[in-house]
């Protein structure tokens, strides 16, 4: 009769024999892929390490400042409306810089509607707040023909160097808000 392992023997042999074999393969992939030198001197580290910086910075680009004043249209004529919101839906105007074709940010745009006794009034808001429903006193900034070209509201949101990208249709509005007033 022959000898009879144990079931931990046998797991025990399993285990280094697997071990074993990532140690053998580990060490033919190193040889496949050029070896190296396993005790490198401070010179080859020295170059190694002057070579990787010299790459990372032929990689990184300026960066885009992107300016965002207070309040665009600081300087405007306000006018207010007493109006009950009742919708507002949100979208927004994507931008690039002159010299790059891909787009950099956006400026968040909020359509509000209301009504007043006068009728139904639609509003732009630069912003992504959620804008509640109810009763509010709107001051804003009138646009006489009631279309806003989106790449004015990006040159006086971020800079008079970027454009528009996604869209050249103005924006349907009698201005833009500056503040919306729910306890007043």
């Amino acid at each position: 009769m022959g000898y009879k392992m144990s079931e931990s023997e046998l797991s025990t042999k399993i285990f280094f024999g697997a071990v074993g074999a990532v140690v053998v393969g580990g060490g033919l992939l190193w040889l496949v892929n050029g070896g190296g030198n396993i005790m490198p001197d401070k010179k080859d580290s020295k170059e190694s390490a002057k070579q990787e910086q010299k790459k990372n910075q032929t990689k990184k680009k300026k960066p885009v400042v992107i300016p965002k004043p207070v309040d665009p249209y600081a300087d405007e004529e306000v006018d207010t409306l007493t109006a009950t919101i009742f919708d507002s839906q949100y979208r927004s105007i994507a931008y690039r810089s002159p010299d790059s074709k891909s787009m950099i940010d956006i400026v968040p745009v909020t359509y509000v509607f209301a009504k007043a006794d006068d009728g139904q009034h639609t509003f732009v808001y630069l912003s992504n707040k959620p804008v509640p429903k109810g009763v509010a006193e709107i001051a804003f900034v009138p646009d006489e023909d009631g279309e806003i070209q989106p790449n004015e509201i990006v040159n006086r949101y971020v800079g008079k160097k970027f454009r528009a990208t996604n869209s050249t249709e103005p924006l349907e509005a009698e201005g833009i808000v500056k503040l919306i007033e729910y306890n007043f």
